[in-house]
């Protein structure tokens, strides 16, 4: 009888380990996650004269960006984890998908014909996208608390899951407080917060 726990598959295959195995779709997730960076500010180079800037926008895309190098630092790490059971394997693939739907709410399409005379304002696409990408942004810094924890990272009470744990109070503030200069705000703290992130390290 095969429980649903249990671990029968064999760790190794022809040299191949399983948790190379694993890592390779979560490579290819990644990715796309890269690629969608890559195209957004392709859109926003190529079609430049196209569109009213928005810095703050802009600014959150490269935010995200390190962010994102962040989490695939740490997935060095996790990959101890991955290959135990099915469980730490899907818990791997949250913060990838958060971090792919950031950058669908963080990226307009400015790529249709019916931009080539018109003016994108992309600072009207933001201010309406803004609450969704600061809950998206609650959801992925919440998730780097609990992925310190179930990939024994580090202890819960440290200095590194408190600034998490600050940028995701920000940023679910931010999905009330439908305020400019808020946003303004939590922009400079963000960064502020990631260099302090960084000097822990």
């Amino acid at each position: 009888m095969i429980f649903f726990l249990q671990n029968t598959l064999p760790n190794q295959i022809e040299g191949f380990s399983r948790i190379e195995y694993l890592a390779v779709f979560n490579a290819i997730i990644f990715g796309f996650i890269v690629a969608e960076f890559f195209m957004g500010w392709g859109n926003f180079m190529r079609y430049r004269s196209q569109i009213h800037f928005d810095f703050i926008p802009v600014i959150w895309s490269f935010l995200t960006f390190l962010v994102s190098i962040l989490i695939w630092w740490g997935t060095w790490t996790n990959n101890e984890f991955i290959g135990k059971n099915i469980y730490y394997y899907y818990y791997s693939l949250a913060l990838p998908l958060l971090l792919y739907l950031v950058c669908v709410f963080l990226f307009p399409k400015v790529s249709d014909s019916r931009y080539e005379k018109d003016t994108f304002d992309l600072e009207r696409y933001f201010q309406k996208q803004a609450p969704i990408i600061s809950f998206l942004y609650g959801l992925l810094f919440t998730a780097m608390i609990l992925n310190s924890i179930i990939f024994e990272e580090y202890e819960f009470w440290s200095i590194k899951n408190y600034i998490k744990g600050g940028a995701a109070l920000l940023a679910f503030a931010g999905i009330i407080i439908k305020n400019r200069n808020y946003y303004w705000a939590i922009t400079v703290i963000m960064f502020l917060l990631f260099v302090g992130f960084l000097i822990t390290l």
